[in-house]
């Protein structure tokens, strides 16, 4: 099977996680980008508000094509 990894991550947690399943797998990897700056303490402000009140954000376009692969693992980030 050929896999994708798919993953967001405002801190760069979910990244390294991201990088050691497609390194085991042996699999590509593509980064969910954001077109808004949530770097930092006023990033995840920024991130928060949005979150509540449930504005959608806009997202680069991927470079992979997701047709062309048997199994897509995506990873997000936890916000509890």
């Amino acid at each position: 099977m050929k896999w994708l990894v798919v993953f967001y991550s405002r801190t760069g947690t979910t990244k390294k996680v991201a990088e050691v399943l497609s390194d085991l797998l042996k699999c590509d990897m593509e980064e969910i980008l954001d077109t808004k700056n949530r770097m930092g303490f006023f990033g995840f402000l920024r991130a928060g508000m949005d979150a509540a009140f449930e504005k959608v954000t806009v997202i680069r376009k991927m470079e992979k094509n997701v047709a062309a692969y048997d199994g897509i693992i995506i990873g997000t980030p936890t916000w509890a």
